[in-house]
Formats: C-alpha cells, sequence, structure tokens
C-alpha cells in the first residue's frame, strides 16, 4: 500500500512524539548507568532496548506506511551511522517484540555492556539530525526539546542536543 504523504502540519505535530520517545531513550541509557535492584533495572533495559529500536526505525530510510522517520524534517537525504545498533537489532527485535523459538535456537546473551556504545550512537545520530533540519522543523524541535528539559517530570536537564 502507497504512504500518504503526511502535512506539515501533521509532521509539525509528530515532532513533539520524536522529542519524548527520543528523551525516553536518553533518560532509561542515563539511569542505566546507576545500579538498581531487581527488577527496576531489568525494566529499565527494556525501555533502554525498545526505545533503540523505536529511534532505529525513526533514522531509517526504509519506513511502514504511516511510519513517522528523519527524512521527514531533512532538507536532503541523510545517511545515519547505527552499525553497531545493526549488530543487535535482528536479536533484540525477537527479544523485545516477539516470543519466538529464535530465543530458544540462537540466544545471543545481553549483559548489559553495549548500552553505553548504544547510547553514544544514538546521541551521534540525533546531533546529525539536529544538524540536517529544515525550517520549519528546526524550530519546532529547539522548542519542543528546551520544553522537555524544562518540564519538571524527570526531563529536565537532559543532553537532548540542544544547549539551555
Amino acid at each position: 500500500m502507497a504512504r500518504a504523504i503526511a502535512t506539515e502540519a501533521e509532521r509539525l505535530e509528530a515532532v513533539w512524539h520524536v522529542v519524548y520517545e527520543y528523551a525516553n531513550l536518553i533518560s532509561s541509557g542515563e539511569l542505566l548507568r546507576e545500579q538498581f535492584r531487581l527488577p527496576i533495572n531489568t525494566h529499565l533495559q527494556d525501555a533502554f532496548l525498545l526505545n533503540c529500536r523505536k529511534m532505529a526505525d525513526f533514522f531509517a530510510q526504509n519506513r511502514k506506511k504511516d511510519d513517522v522517520i528523519a527524512e521527514d524534517f531533512t532538507a536532503s537525504r541523510v545517511d545515519f551511522d547505527l552499525s553497531f545498533w545493526e549488530t543487535w537489532s535482528e536479536a533484540m527485535d525477537k527479544q523485545l517484540a516477539h516470543i519466538t523459538y529464535t530465543r530458544v535456537r540462537n540466544p545471543k546473551g545481553w549483559d548489559g555492556s553495549a548500552n553505553e556504545p548504544l547510547l553514544k550512537e544514538f546521541r551521534s545520530a540525533c546531533t546529525k539530525f539536529l544538524d540536517s533540519l529544515a525550517e520549519p522543523f528546526k524550530s519546532r524541535f529547539e522548542q519542543e526539546i528546551r520544553t522537555r528539559q524544562r518540564s519538571g517530570d524527570g526531563f529536565e536537564n537532559l543532553d537532548l542536543g540542544i544547549a539551555l
């Protein structure tokens, strides 16, 4: 089925959702640097990896019918280097979104050691994304990021790529 082109108004409205999901990725990634008791650390790990998956889909050039992707906001096509994520994406797809026999037949152990490289890779992709934004999207992203950083809902002072 052909993808409907989003209007500028729809894309501007989608900015809030992109910033929200990215803030959740950064927040959960930062929290994983701390030691939490079980099962809180497991919940944080799942949240971080699921948010990595969401943002990887956002930065990807292939989209489904109604996906919001980075290219919707940039002046030209941008290639994002998510090569570290790509080494884990198939295993994470099975671990996070599906209960399959692939988990049993081909388990790829997770010990959290990839958290820091993943966090770094997604920060880098977001920086590249923010640098490539076209107007009016650049202004809207800056506004939404500042709003999220000042929200008082636990996301304040996160480094989301825009200085306060």
